[in-house]
């Protein structure tokens, strides 16, 4: 069960991710240029599927959860199980929101189409 609990977002739809690495800082990308929370590395993705489809959904990412709706005060309250994550799994990762929403597809944008991280938590 993860229960969600925020304030001072941007309102509208997010995606919101486990990533690979308990690292919240900025880094490079390909191009040079720095992004926030890239040292977070990509979405968590221990079994090397490639894909983005879905909380749930044993054929892709397994950090890929459920997008979240800001309401207009820039706060979101919701819970929600994932069936394939256990907190072992989890612990010494990061928690990642998006600018954007979450098509849970890499089509026609790979990853959901989420855009720029936002925000980041270490998973402890």
């Amino acid at each position: 069960m993860v229960n969600v609990d925020l304030q001072n977002l941007p309102a509208g739809e997010h995606g919101f991710y486990i990533h690979e690495n308990p690292d919240c800082n900025p880094s490079e990308d390909a191009n040079g240029n720095t992004q926030p929370a890239l040292k977070a590395g990509g979405h968590y993705d221990p079994d090397k599927t490639g894909h983005h489809m879905g909380p749930n959904n044993p054929d892709g990412h397994k950090g890929d959860l459920p997008a979240l709706t800001v309401a207009s005060d820039g706060t979101v309250k919701t819970s929600f199980t994932i069936k394939n994550l256990k907190v072992e799994e989890i612990k010494n990762r990061s928690v990642m929101i998006h600018a954007g929403g979450d098509n849970y597809s890499d089509e026609p944008v790979a990853l959901g189409g989420g855009g720029m991280r936002i925000a980041c938590g270490l998973i402890e």
